[in-house]
């Protein structure tokens, strides 16, 4: 499946203003943007490129000049881009903002529902990955942990994640971060058996303690902003008038 990336952001704010405006020109268009995605940066000489690679590939047209503004339209293709554009990436955003509302309500220390089934299957698990820090999510969810618990192996992160959010990284990707953890003072890892090493214990340090707070602020301002910013991207696929 492919992935959305911050071009396709650009091109959807482009069709959608255009969806709604019979014209407009590329300045206008980028005003209007801010308004749209709000919660995220916009770049304004990657937006003029996306505006340029629209109208290369069809989706958009010049249907007027006046001095020096060019207006654009939304030509049929485009119409159609939109229209897939909202059925291919749509359940994808849905699937992710679940998962990062559920992350808000743990940060919130508020009761979960039950979880019927994983939330977030294969298919989607990139896109949350390529939007979210997992590692900002990890290490929360790790010290966290071990603030009530004396030691834990990361596979307890990993059923902890898929029990609360119905999300988990690999299995390797954990002990990627567990290992940056040590290496920051957060964590200290040992050997259940020094001569096999096949199981890596953790606990916490004074480091890791002090600095939790910290992490968890981050974590949940963080998290509100994409709720916020995937709010946005699911609002660019509405109303869309055929």
């Amino acid at each position: 499946m492919k992935q959305l990336t911050q071009e396709d952001i650009y091109k959807l704010v482009i069709l959608k203003v255009l969806n709604l405006k019979t014209s407009d020109y590329p300045a206008s268009i980028l005003k209007k943007a801010y308004d749209l995605i709000s919660h995220r940066s916009i770049n304004r000489r990657s937006f003029y490129s996306a505006v340029t690679k629209a109208k290369n590939e069809g989706l958009i047209e010049i249907v007027e000049k006046q001095d020096k503004l060019i207006f654009y339209s939304m030509t049929g293709k485009g119409r159609e881009v939109y229209k897939s554009y909202s059925k291919s990436f749509t359940p994808s955003m849905e699937a992710v903002k679940t998962v990062v509302s559920r992350l808000e309500h743990v940060l919130k220390k508020e009761n979960l529902h039950p979880k019927i089934a994983p939330i977030l299957d294969a298919e989607h698990r990139p896109f949350f990955s390529r939007l979210f820090s997992a590692k900002d999510v990890i290490r929360y969810y790790t010290l966290k942990r071990l603030l009530i618990q004396r030691k834990l192996y990361m596979a307890e992160i990993s059923e902890l994640l898929e029990q609360e959010l119905g999300w988990t990284p690999s299995i390797g990707y954990l002990y990627d971060i567990a290992h940056e953890m040590e290496e920051g003072s957060l964590i200290i890892g040992r050997w259940d058996n020094d001569v096999r090493r096949n199981k890596r214990f953790y606990q916490l340090t004074d480091e890791g303690a002090h600095h939790f707070k910290q992490i968890e602020q981050s974590t949940f301002d963080q998290t509100l902003q994409h709720k916020k910013y995937l709010g946005e991207c699911l609002q660019l696929m509405e109303e869309i008038k055929y």
